[in-house]
């Protein structure tokens, strides 16, 4: 199987995934919340964030910025995505517990792979690469059924942003 049949199975997978009407565990919460960071990232779905997230979802990211809705939360993610467009997330550890509202909160650890081959705010690309070591993040996600749907309400992300800018700027992390 080459890489495009191998990506269209995985995208299939966790299409079926996101299709589920109803999740009925913890676990299952988990399944749903890493099917829409790899579909989103890794597939470059951006526009699943206005089916996959409430109209008013609040993401509170890594640089203390807080960004309300679909539509600036994609921005956020074209910005990143630019930087790096061979990105992907890889969820190394996750776990659920249900909340009080019949929703689920979702905590994962992450990192990203990839390579500054785009422009940034910071400038021309520096060709460093995100990995393991200088991309680890821990996201929240409250999950919530909205319009027979499950959903993102709101979404936590803390991540090293002065080893990112560094990377961005071609600087060694002191």
């Amino acid at each position: 199987m080459d890489y495009c049949e191998t990506m269209v199975m995985e995208r299939k997978k966790m299409e079926a995934i996101l299709d589920k009407e109803e999740l009925k565990s913890p676990e299952e919460a988990v399944k749903f919340a890493e099917a829409i960071s790899k579909v989103i990232w890794n597939h470059q779905m951006l526009g699943l964030v206005y089916k996959y997230y409430t109209k008013d979802a609040v993401l509170k990211g890594p640089d203390g910025d807080q960004i309300v809705g679909p539509q600036q939360i994609q921005e956020k993610f074209l910005t990143f995505i630019a930087s790096f467009p061979d990105l992907r997330v890889v969820v190394s550890e996750a776990f659920a517990k249900k909340d009080s509202e019949d929703g689920y909160m979702v905590y994962q650890r992450t990192y990203c792979e990839g390579t500054n081959t785009g422009m940034s705010m910071y400038g021309p690309p520096t060709f460093r690469k995100l990995n393991e070591k200088n991309s680890l993040g821990q996201s929240v996600f409250l999950l919530r059924k909205e319009d027979g749907c499950w959903k993102i309400a709101q979404e936590y992300s803390i991540r090293s942003k002065r080893t990112i800018e560094n990377l961005l700027k071609n600087l060694d992390d002191e």
